[in-house]
C-alpha cells in the first residue's frame, strides 16, 4: 500500500500504486506543482488504478447484491422502492443508514 507522505492529514492510499508512480507524483508536487498541465498528467496513472480498483468494488458489491447478499450493505430493494413516494421513510433509511456514518466527519 502507497502512502504519498504529502497528504499530511489525509494521505492517499492506493494498493495497486506502483511505488514508482508515488514517486512521480511526490517530485511533481515537490518542484512542479504551479504548472497545470503536468499536474494534471502526473495523476492520471493514480487516477486510473483509482478507477480500476473501485470498478473492482462495486462489480463485487453487485455480485453479492444480485446473489441476495445486499441487505448486508442496506436496506432491501423492496424497502428502496417504498422510500420514492414516502418521504418519512426515506428520512428514517437516512437516518439509520447513512448519519451513523457520516458522523465521524462532521
Amino acid at each position: 500500500m502507497i502512502c504519498l507522505c504529502c497528504f499530511v492529514f489525509q494521505p492517499l492510499r492506493l494498493s495497486n500504486v506502483d511505488e514508482n508512480v508515488a514517486r512521480e507524483i511526490d517530485d511533481v508536487l515537490t518542484k512542479d506543482f504551479d504548472k497545470e498541465d503536468i499536474m494534471r498528467k502526473v495523476f492520471l496513472k493514480a487516477r486510473l488504478k483509482a478507477k480500476e480498483e473501485l470498478n473492482e468494488q462495486l462489480a463485487d458489491f453487485q455480485q453479492k447484491r444480485t446473489a441476495g447478499l445486499g441487505t448486508l450493505f442496506g436496506p432491501s430493494d423492496t424497502q428502496l422502492e417504498e422510500t420514492i413516494h414516502d418521504k418519512n421513510k426515506e428520512m428514517k433509511i437516512i437516518e439509520q443508514i447513512l448519519v451513523p456514518k457520516l458522523e465521524p466527519f462532521m
